[in-house]
């Protein structure tokens, strides 16, 4: 996932979460890893790992430092002065279980251990909105009680920490992409990171729905505009009552949803990490993907690349619950090459409840359709039961105990 708070992340896993030397190490993170051209503001807070260093497009040959920007077939060739929190970038390379993956629906396994559920959501006072170079974000701030919110996945909790797009999805499923993607990063009190990713298609009914006003309204209507030649834009807004999950997650995900581990999608890459990929899609409309794709290419300072540039391939080819997007093959994409593009690892991916991106259905068709066969089939039994009856009362006395059929 992209913009991960480095500085906390790195202190938790190497530290195991030890209060005063997260403290030290936070210091020295945000001081290493924020570029020298971001304004004051933003070198304190600068929340990725140096962006100014790497990019989306492919590139033949990188130094893997500040002169040269690094591909995603190079990005382990990066190297930065903050060794305490830089964890291993071989990982890029030469991780197994790196993401973002092609999900082959004919290969996940079937399980019925429900993990994943939500904690709780209490909206905080206010709420960091940017534009960085790979994408739009949302942060939830450190004067924010940290469990403000959270999911559980088995027997852990993780709380959020941001949420971010990508366009077109990073995932996909069966050789397709859908037009977005978002991606809730969460993190442990260990350190191990849960990224909750929603598919996001288009459609006219999406037209007034919760998901089109807080994609459009809550969160792209609050990015500020670029203004000056930096890396990142950025904005505190106090913001009224909502929710970043129930917003516009599909109320599905809890019983309904793809999992694995996996890894980062940007630099570090670091493995390890949990990834719930929720079953069913949501939708805006085509417009709204387009105004997202514009925004991230106005950064002066963007790092994204055109589809062909990433994938190889003049335009993505699209799920056929993604909705007919229209593709302007000329905005810059925010999108890692899909995993074994890289690496040729197969990946063992867990489905729980219905599989709606392997052809089946969530919602009330999952639900109606065993329910109606249940009583289908205790009306036919109960028939069967009253035809036998019928047939024994008519029978002989002395023959009430022969076989019905005899």
């Amino acid at each position: 996932p992209e913009g991960v708070p480095r500085s906390r992340y790195c202190t938790a896993r190497a530290m195991g979460g030890v209060p005063w030397m997260r403290q030290i190490l936070l210091l020295s993170c945000s001081l290493f890893l924020a570029p020298a051209d971001m304004n004051p503001e933003e070198a304190n807070q600068h929340d990725v790992y140096r962006p100014d260093r790497w990019q989306y497009g492919q590139t033949p040959s990188c130094a893997g430092n500040n002169v040269s920007r690094c591909g995603p077939n190079e990005w382990n060739l990066l190297k930065g002065p903050a060794k305490a929190c830089q964890p291993s970038l071989e990982a890029c390379e030469k991780g197994t279980g790196q993401s973002p993956i092609d999900v082959v629906t004919a290969d996940v396994v079937l399980t019925k251990t429900v993990k994943f559920k939500y904690g709780k959501s209490t909206p905080c006072s206010e709420y960091k909105f940017l534009l960085n170079e790979h994408t739009v974000q949302v942060n939830i701030p450190q004067s924010c009680d940290e469990s403000s919110h959270s999911v559980h996945f088995g027997d852990k909790v993780y709380y959020l920490k941001q949420w971010h797009y990508h366009s077109p999805s990073e995932h996909i499923f069966d050789g397709m992409h859908f037009p977005m993607e978002v991606h809730y990063v969460h993190m442990a009190s260990d350190g191990q990171l849960l990224v909750l990713a929603v598919l996001i298609g288009v459609g006219d009914a999406a037209v007034g729905g919760s998901a089109q006003k807080f994609l459009a309204d809550t969160v792209l209507g609050n990015i500020p505009k670029p203004v000056g030649d930096f890396n990142v834009h950025s904005d505190m807004k106090s913001m009224p009552s909502f929710d970043p999950y129930g917003d516009f997650v599909p109320q599905s995900v809890e019983g309904s949803y793809y999992e694995y581990s996996g890894s980062l999608t940007t630099p570090p890459c670091t493995d390890g990490e949990q990834w719930v990929i929720a079953a069913e899609p949501t939708y805006v409309t085509a417009g709204l993907v387009d105004e997202y794709r514009k925004m991230i290419n106005s950064n002066s300072r963007n790092q994204l690349a055109l589809f062909h540039d990433i994938m190889g391939k003049p335009v993505p080819k699209f799920h056929n619950l993604a909705g007919l997007p229209p593709w302007d093959s000329n905005l810059g994409c925010n999108c890692r090459p899909t995993l074994p593009n890289l690496c040729g690892s197969k990946r063992l991916v867990h489905v729980v409840g219905c599989a709606v991106l392997g052809g089946g259905e969530c919602g009330a068709g999952a639900t109606v359709f065993p329910l109606f066969g249940a009583l289908l089939l205790l009306v036919l039994g109960g028939c069967g039961l009253w035809m036998a009856w019928k047939k024994c009362k008519a029978a002989p006395r002395g023959a009430a105990y022969l076989p019905l059929d005899g």
